[in-house]
């Protein structure tokens, strides 16, 4: 099974937390490798859900990538 960034085992899912970098995980049209997308699948399909953040993202608004994260976990 594929690594991620950060992982949080909640009572009733998992959540993988991804923060990629552009020059490693995007494409010449800027979109997220195919990699990148085989490993949301993999995960997914081990019944793991997937949040991918550029790391642009973390740096300019951390406060709503974080916010985003909480929500996901309270959905549970």
């Amino acid at each position: 099974m594929p690594s991620c960034d950060l992982a949080v085992i909640g009572q009733h899912q998992c959540l993988a937390i991804e923060i990629d970098g552009r020059a490693h995980h995007a494409t010449g049209r800027g979109r997220r490798s195919d990699d990148d997308h085989w490993r949301d699948l993999t995960l997914t399909h081990h019944g793991w859900r997937v949040i991918r953040f550029w790391a642009h993202e973390i740096q300019e608004n951390c406060a709503a990538c974080l916010a985003q994260v909480v929500q996901a976990l309270e959905d549970e």
